[in-house]
Parts: structure tokens; C-alpha cells; sequence
């Protein structure tokens, strides 16, 4: 599912990724929005669903989302991203309650619906 979501003040096309282990802002829209982005001290490896795909994830950064129930800032990787702005993965998810509704094509977080 895909929606629109405010990251660090910038509405970003946002990727509900339910087959994520991490959650991503592409280098693009960490510009555009101004993000405090910081070297990881350790590369990490980023390893994608098809044989031979893989990436390093060598940038992160903590910023505020303005979702419900979502409080504080949260931690992002900085990583190419093929069409969108940000990737929210399924940690965050658990984390925040957040249920993919496929039925109604819409994510829900609480009682709220992002169509």
C-alpha cells in the first residue's frame, strides 16, 4: 500500500512494506526535507528479494513522523529507494500498531485510515 506521509515536516510517498526488515528514507527526499543525516559507524548489508540483489546502507538518521500513536523521533536507514520517498517495514509497524488493509486499500493506525 501506498500513501502519503509527513517525515520531518515533508510529505513523502511512503511504501507500506510488510516484507521489510527496515525502514528507509531515500537520499533525495532526506535533502529536500533537510534530515540530519550521519554516517553509521559500521556499514550495514541490505539484502533485497531477488538473487544477486544487494546493497550497503552506510547512512541513517532519527526523525519526526507525524502519524497517530507515533511519538518522538524515529530511526530511518538512508538508502536508494526505486520510486519512493520513504519505506516504512514491518518493525515500525509492529511498534505502532499499524494494520495493512488490503480489503479497503488503506493503512490504519488506531481508528485512523490513510486511503
Amino acid at each position: 500500500l501506498v500513501t502519503y506521509v509527513d517525515v520531518g515536516g515533508c510529505q513523502g510517498l511512503t511504501l507500506w512494506d510488510s516484507g521489510s526488515n527496515t525502514s528507509a528514507i531515500s537520499p533525495g527526499f532526506s535533502n529536500v526535507a533537510k534530515l540530519d543525516v550521519r554516517r553509521l559507524k559500521e556499514p550495514v548489508p541490505l539484502y533485497l528479494g531477488t538473487v544477486g540483489s544487494r546493497s550497503v546502507i552506510n547512512f541513517g538518521t532519527m526523525v519526526d513522523v507525524s502519524l497517530p500513536r507515533v511519538s518522538g523521533k524515529q530511526y530511518f536507514d538512508i538508502t536508494n529507494l526505486d520510486r519512493y520517498d520513504v519505506l516504512i517495514g514491518t518493525p515500525f509497524m509492529l511498534k505502532h500498531g499499524v494494520i495493512l488493509d488490503f480489503e479497503n486499500q488503506c493503512v490504519r493506525i488506531g481508528n485512523t485510515l490513510y486511503p
